[in-house]
């Protein structure tokens, strides 16, 4: 987000942008080799859940035209959801 600070009222071509939100340092957790065990099974799981058992097999669903996806909109996503 950014703000307009006007810093002389009687100048109103002197209005400066200053960007405003939460700023913030992230610290150093060390080398991403750790979660890759976790990467690669969420992207198995993916793949099980759309029915592919390979990235060379995703990969030529997609490019054949086998392997579709649709978009939805976040209500539909609500609307098909549990309902109570």
């Amino acid at each position: 987000h950014t703000r307009k600070v006007n810093s002389d009222a009687a100048s109103p071509e002197a209005d400066i942008v200053v960007n405003t939100g939460v700023t913030g340092a992230v610290v150093d957790k060390g080398t991403m080799m750790k979660f890759m065990p976790y990467f690669a099974q969420s992207v198995r799981h993916g793949l099980q859940d759309m029915g592919i058992s390979s990235l060379p097999q995703l990969r030529d669903g997609l490019y054949s035209g086998n392997l579709r996806f649709e978009i939805r909109s976040p209500n539909a996503q609500k609307e098909g959801g549990v309902h109570d």
